[in-house]
């Protein structure tokens, strides 16, 4: 390969990935020279694998099933009709197809996609499976992230590229195979959701913030003693005595129960009654109550002996053991034993449950709500974008709304209409309106857990009085499906993101940047259409009274 090869290419790639690399050679100060010198090594023979039927031996297996370890330096695999369903890889992104072979046929007038056809459908299924990844904790390691961010760079390494030579035909046939694979979708469109140029002129887009907090490691500093993570203090137990007897099973009367009860006694223990070589033994069983660990749990511990003796800790634990009376009075070392693991393992079971590993800070920082909301291509099914637009309400002509497009489901339409009927009262109080959907621009995290959450709008209000107030109001429209079994959202799955939102007004602290600018953080209920009366009360209360 020459350079003159790679200068051709690149004339050649005029709205591909393969423009954005080279754009980015260039930026970098790579020449052609530098860029073949770097293929050559990275390609080199012993990069390279041959695979088929009369070739595979045990080396290249092990080089075949190891390909996303970091030591594997394997690049490039030519397969002859050889990676069959026994073989799968996450870090598959390019397939090359070297042949031209199409063996479909016409069938009552459809075309019906061949065995090599089905052959390149199953390769490129196996190529598509998710390489898992995050670029910052609180991502989802195994949930695609730019599948709908069109012009976001980093959507290459989340894209599986097949090439061919040029062949019409061909593509339309694979894309009809992936399609009725469920590989590629039915159909989607491309729609520009971008910051309207007016909006651009005002002083919320050129100077104002919007205020987000972060996600931390919960310092569990507010934990010192079981019942600050809400761990019991009592506990039950039933001595194991190994003996069957039918007579338990077959009682039916009264008297035969009452004979039975009478045989179990039921004693309480301190667990420190139990001794300190028991309670040790037990502890080092669990790798919950290695020191380290365990005082992540609860940082003001200062020794294993406080944990197993202060009256914040283990001190303070009872059991209710019930069994014959005669072994009540003398268990073994073994019972003993057997007690205590299974309380130490309830307590950490507890404590790992109600201690969250992380936190929303109350804190939110400010920042320019330029650098956070930008123009931005977006991906929606063909047919769902048919239904999102129907507001009836004319988003362009809307100065109270920021961007120049709305897609959304029916219960963010029916918030939209809300908005363009409460808007008159709303002017009547504020200076200035800006409502804005967020699109995957911007997360913000419950106080309890650290749960990222992406309320669907911010509606931002300015009013200036001798001093200038800002509320920043976050909203998220649920549909019916959300609800709980009594049709609210208080214990259904989604809760939690609610009961965040009417804790901001209260707990959330803005840092504020300007001396005459005051904030207000305020979250408000789900909009609902069939709860719309308990949104516009809170609404109305927060904001228009």
């Amino acid at each position: 390969m020459r350079s003159k090869d790679i200068r051709g290419i690149e004339a050649r790639a005029k709205g591909t990935d393969l423009e954005k690399a080279f754009n980015y050679f260039r930026k970098e100060n790579i020449t052609y020279d530098n860029l073949i010198r770097e293929l050559q090594e990275d390609f080199a023979p012993e990069k390279v694998m041959l695979l088929d039927s009369e070739n595979v031996d045990e080396e290249k297996q092990l080089l075949l099933n190891s390909l996303e370890s970091r030591n594997n330096e394997i690049r490039a695999i030519f397969a002859v009709n050889m990676l069959n369903e026994g073989w799968d890889v996450l870090n598959l992104f390019d397939i090359v197809r070297l042949y031209d072979t199409r063996d479909g046929k016409w069938v009552r007038g459809k075309y019906k996609p061949g065995t090599t056809t089905i052959g390149e459908c199953q390769l490129i299924g196996r190529g598509a499976r998710y390489y898992p990844f995050q670029l910052d904790e609180t991502q989802d390691k195994y949930k695609r992230k730019f599948d709908d961010d069109i012009n976001n760079d980093l959507r290459i390494i989340e894209t599986l590229h097949y090439h061919s030579a040029r062949n019409p035909d061909y593509i339309v046939e694979i894309k009809s195979a992936l399609t009725e694979r469920g590989i590629l979708p039915e159909r989607y469109v491309q729609q520009n959701l971008f910051i309207k140029n007016e909006f651009k002129e005002t002083e919320f887009w050129k100077r104002g913030n919007l205020f987000i907090n972060e996600r931390i490691q919960n310092p569990r500093s507010d934990i010192f003693r079981l019942g600050d993570a809400g761990v019991e203090k009592e506990y039950s137990y039933n001595l194991k005595t190994g003996e069957i007897k039918e007579e338990i099973i077959l009682a039916e009367t009264e008297n035969q129960q009452k004979s039975f009860s009478a045989a179990v006694s039921r004693k309480e223990f301190a667990i420190s009654e139990f001794g300190d070589h028991i309670i040790r033994s037990a502890l080092d069983r669990l790798e919950f109550y290695k020191f380290a660990h365990l005082r992540r749990y609860f940082p003001h511990l200062k020794s294993l002996r406080e944990f197993i003796s202060s009256p914040n800790y283990l001190g303070v634990i009872k059991v209710n053991v019930s069994g014959p009376k005669d072994k009540l009075e003398n268990l073994s070392p073994q019972e003993k034993m057997e007690i205590v693991l299974s309380i130490l393992k309830s307590i950490s079971e507890q404590a790992v449950k109600n201690v969250a590993e992380f936190k929303g800070t109350r804190l939110f920082k400010a920042h320019l709500l330029r650098e956070i909301f930008r123009d931005k291509i977006i991906k929606i099914d063909a047919d769902a974008a048919k239904d999102m637009n129907s507001t009836e309400i004319n988003i362009a002509d809307r100065n109270w709304y920021a961007q120049t497009a709305f897609y959304g489901t029916d219960e963010e339409s029916n918030f939209i209409r809300f908005m363009e009927n409460i808007i008159t009262d709303l002017r009547k109080r504020y200076d200035e309106i800006a409502l804005l959907r967020n699109e995957k621009f911007f997360q913000i995290f419950d106080f309890d857990e650290g749960r990222a959450f992406e309320p669907d709008f911010v509606l931002m209000l300015r009013k200036k009085n001798r001093e200038i107030l800002v509320y920043q109001v976050f909203i998220e429209p649920k549909g019916d499906q959300f609800k709980d079994k009594d049709g609210k959202f208080e214990y259904s799955k989604e809760g939690w993101k609610q009961k965040f939102l009417l804790e901001l007004k209260n707990n959330a602290e803005p840092k504020l940047l300007y001396q005459n600018e005051h904030y207000k953080l305020l979250g408000l209920p789900f909009y609902n259409e069939k709860l719309k009366k308990d949104f516009k009360k809170a609404f109305e209360d927060e904001l228009l009274l």
